[in-house]
C-alpha cells in the first residue's frame, strides 16, 4: 500500500483499524462449526460490495489437511523437518509479536469453530464500513482475547465508549473523541462475535437475525422498535471526572430502517447460481465483490476518480456488474475445485466488447515441452479486438487517430506495416506457457509466447525488416535445424550470464512466431518438436485433465484452456533449497536477519528427504473459460493424488 493510501485509511478508522485487524485473523486462519442462525449471507447488507464467507472453517481445515499440500506436510519422512520448520516460527511469533497481540502461540491453535464471514458495505455518502462475523460455536475461543486487546488498545487512544442495547443484545461502541465519524462497535450474540464501524451495520445484522425469513419493508418501524438510546458507559475504570465532563452530548439517533440482505442482492444472486451447479459439492468458500460500486464507495470525495467514473458508462466499464466465485476442497476426485463468475452487463459495449474470443484447438502442440509449470491456449481474432479499439478511441478523440498513432508511433520506427503485416498475419490462435530454467535459481521462471501465423514466409519477411533496422539487438543462433535470435539487453559487467533474470529471444518456427524471455526454454521448445524431450500432449498429466475438462465443459464450448503442473513447482524449490550456493546465500544474510537465522538452523537439523518422496503428491491442474449470456465462466481444479504405500 502506497503512504498515502495507508494514511488515509488510518484517518478513516483510526486507533480502532487495530480492532478489525486482529479479529480478521480469525477469517484468514478460522476453523468454523455449526450455529443455530440464518447464515452470512442472510445477514449481511445487500449493499456489501466485497464479500467473503467460509461456511465451515472448521471442515475446511480439515479438508485443506486432506488435500496433496496437507498430505505431503504429514509425510513421516517429511515431518520433522516441518515440526522444526514449525517450531522456529513459534518462538519467532513469541519474541516479535506475542507481547504487542497478549495471545501466546498455543492460544492461536484455539481458534474459533464457527462460520466466518467479512463484508465491505458501501453507505449513502460516507466512506464504506467494515463488517466481521464470528462464530465461535460452543466454545469460548482466542476471539476474546482478540477483542479484548483491540478494545484495550482504543482505550488507550482516547476512544470514548457506550453502549447501545439492540434487542437483546448489548453493543460495546468507541468512538474518537475528535473526529465524529470514525466509529468501532462489537457485540457478542450466542457465542458469536460481529464487529463493523458502523453500529448500524450490526443494528441491521441482530434485526435479520431476530426476523429471519421476514423482508424488510423500507421506511417501516421495524428497525426502530428494537433499538433503545444510547447509554453511556465509562470503559475504563481509571477514568477521572474530568474525562467524563470532555465528552461530547449524544445526538439523537436517527430511526434505524432495516435493509435487505445479501441473499437478495440480485448481482449475488446471479453470481451463486452460476458457480453452485447441482453436481457440486457444496463449498466451503464462497466470495463476492461489486468492483464499481467499491470504487464509488472508497474515494468518494475525490474528484480525480469521480471524473474518471464519470467516464465508465460511455466506455462501457460500468457493465462490469460483479465478480465472485466459490470453492470446494478435498473432494473424491479434486483437491480443490472453483467456479469464477466475471457478470456482464448483457448486451455489452465498449471496452467489455474488445475481447474477440473464438473457438478453436487448445491442445498443446507438439513443440511444447513437457516440463512446464503452466500452460494456457486461447483462440481470439486480434483484427476484431483491433477494429473495435479503434473505434472506441476515436469517439474520444478524432476520425483515424489511432490509425495516426500506429503509423508515426510504431510503424515507421519499426519499418513495417503493423496492421497489415503483423495483425493480419495472425491466425488467431495463443499459446502461452511458464516453466523454470535448469539448473534451477532464483528468477528462474520464465516465460514463452507462441502465436500462430496466416503465412509464414511473410513474417519471416518482416522480421528480417526489424532485424536489419536494428542490428545491434539481435544475435543470430541455432539449435539443432531451428535458427532464433537472441535479443541484447544491456546487463552490468559484473552480472554473469548464468544469474541474468532474462535472456529474450524471438523465432518463427512449424507456422508461429515466437517471443519469450529464455533462449533456454526456447531450445527445450525445439526439442520437444524434434522428439528429443518429452511432450506435454503425450503426458498421463494432459491426458488426466482434457478427460476431466471434456466432462465438465458438456454443452459449453471453452475459449480458453489452461493446466498446471505443480511437479515442476514442487522441484523448483526443493532444488533450491537442497543447493550449496543456496545455503551460502542464506549464511552469508543470516546475521541480522532472524527469519533467515531459524531457516538455516532448521536445514542445519533436518535433512529433506529424497524428492521421489514429495514428488507423489504432485498432481496437475486445469481450468477453462468459456463465454455466457451473462458473462464470462471459468472452473479451476486441482486433481488428487494417492500417495504410494
Amino acid at each position: 500500500m502506497r503512504p498515502l493510501a495507508a494514511r488515509q485509511v488510518y484517518r478513516l478508522f483510526g486507533p480502532y483499524l487495530l480492532g478489525m485487524s486482529a479479529t480478521i485473523v480469525l477469517f484468514a486462519s478460522g476453523f468454523a462449526a455449526e450455529a443455530e442462525r440464518p447464515s452470512a449471507m442472510k445477514l449481511f447488507p445487500e449493499e456489501s460490495v466485497v464479500f467473503v464467507r467460509i461456511s465451515n472453517a472448521h471442515d475446511l481445515g480439515e479438508r485443506i489437511h486432506q488435500t496433496s499440500t496437507g498430505r505431503m506436510l504429514q509425510d513421516p519422512q517429511l515431518q520433522p523437518f516441518v515440526e522444526s520448520l514449525y517450531g522456529k516460527a513459534g518462538e519467532l511469533y513469541a519474541e516479535k509479536a506475542e507481547g504487542k497481540l497478549g495471545i501466546s502461540w498455543e492460544d492461536l491453535k484455539k481458534l474459533p469453530k464457527g462460520e466466518v464471514a467479512f463484508a465491505v458495505v458501501a453507505r449513502p455518502e460516507k466512506r464504506p464500513a467494515l463488517l466481521l462475523m464470528v462464530d465461535q460455536g460452543d466454545e469460548t475461543t482466542v476471539a476474546d482475547k482478540l477483542v479484548a486487546k483491540a478494545l484495550e488498545f482504543a482505550q488507550e487512544k482516547g476512544g470514548e465508549f457506550s453502549t447501545e442495547k439492540v434487542g437483546d443484545v448489548e453493543v460495546t461502541v468507541v468512538r474518537d473523541r475528535d473526529v465524529e465519524n470514525r466509529v468501532f462497535g462489537v457485540c457478542r450474540r450466542e457465542n458469536t462475535i460481529i464487529v463493523a464501524t458502523d453500529p448500524n451495520v450490526i443494528r441491521g445484522v441482530l434485526w435479520h437475525w431476530d426476523h429471519a425469513g421476514e423482508p424488510a419493508s423500507a421506511g417501516g418501524p421495524t428497525g426502530a422498535s428494537t433499538s433503545e438510546p444510547p447509554k453511556s458507559t465509562d470503559a475504563n475504570p481509571n477514568a477521572d471526572s474530568t474525562a467524563a465532563s470532555d465528552a461530547k452530548p449524544e445526538k439523537e439517533q436517527p430511526e434505524f430502517i432495516p435493509g435487505r440482505t445479501l441473499a437478495e442482492n440480485e448481482r449475488f444472486a446471479t453470481i451463486l447460481k452460476n458457480c453452485r451447479r447441482p453436481q457440486d459439492p457444496p463449498p466451503q468458500l464462497v466470495f463476492f465483490i461489486d468492483p464499481i460500486e467499491l470504487a464509488r464507495n472508497v474515494r468518494r470525495g475525490n474528484s480525480g476518480l469521480q471524473f474518471a467514473l464519470g467516464l465508465f458508462p460511455s466506455l462501457g466499464i460500468d457493465g462490469l456488474m460483479a465478480i465472485g466465485g466459490a470453492i470446494t476442497y478435498a473432494t473424491d476426485e479434486y483437491d480443490a475445485l472453483a467456479q469464477f463468475h466475471v457478470l456482464l452487463e448483457n448486451p455489452r459495449s465498449g471496452v467489455l466488447l474488445l475481447p474477440a474470443f473464438q473457438a478453436g484447438d487448445t491442445a498443446p502442440q507438439p513443440f511444447v515441452p513437457l516440463a512446464v509449470e503452466s500452460y494456457m491456449a486461447w483462440n481470439w481474432n486480434f483484427r476484431t479486438t483491433y477494429d473495435r479499439l479503434i473505434a472506441l478511441v476515436d469517439q474520444y478523440r478524432y476520425q483515424g487517430s489511432v490509425d495516426k498513432f500506429v503509423k508515426e508511433k510504431i510503424s515507421d520506427k519499426l519499418g513495417i506495416d503493423v496492421p497489415t503485416k503483423i495483425i493480419d498475419n495472425l491466425k488467431g490462435r495463443f499459446t502461452w506457457t511458464i516453466g523454470y530454467e535448469r539448473p534451477s535459481r532464483f528468477r528462474g521462471q520464465q516465460h514463452v509466447f507462441a502465436a500462430e501465423l496466416a503465412d509464414e514466409n511473410a513474417a519471416t519477411e518482416s522480421l528480417k525488416t526489424v532485424m536489419d533496422k536494428f542490428p545491434e539487438l539481435f544475435e543470430e543462433r541455432k539449435f539443432g535445424n531451428a535458427t532464433y535470435y537472441a535479443i541484447k539487453v544491456p546487463m552490468p559487467d559484473e552480472i554473469k550470464e548464468e544469474d541474468r533474470p532474462i535472456s529474450p529471444f524471438v523465432a518463427i518456427m512449424d507456422g508461429y512466431f515466437f517471443i519469450g524471455t529464455s533462449c533456454q526454454r526456447f531450445e527445450q521448445y525445439v526439442a520437444a518438436r524434434d522428439g528429443t524431450a518429452e511432450r506435454l500432449v503425450d503426458s498421463n498429466d494432459y491426458a488426466r485433465t482434457s478427460a476431466v475438462i471434456g466432462r465438465e465443459t458438456v454443452g459449453a464450448t471453452p475459449v480458453m484452456f489452461a493446466m498446471s503442473r505443480s511437479e515442476e513447482t514442487l522441484r523448483q524449490w526443493y532444488d533450491l533449497l537442497t543447493s550449496e550456493k543456496t545455503r551460502s546465500l542464506i549464511d552469508e544474510h543470516k546475521e541480522g536477519n532472524a527469519y533467515l537465522a531459524a531457516l538455516a538452523d532448521v536445514m542445519d537439523e533436518n535433512k529433506l528427504p529424497p524428492f521421489e518422496v514429495l514428488l507423489q503428491y504432485a498432481a496437475p491442474g486445469g481450468g477453462i473459460l468459456y463465454d455466457t449470456d451473462s458473462g464470462y465462466h471459468a472452473i479451476s481444479f486441482t486433481l488428487r493424488n494417492e500417495a504410494k504405500p
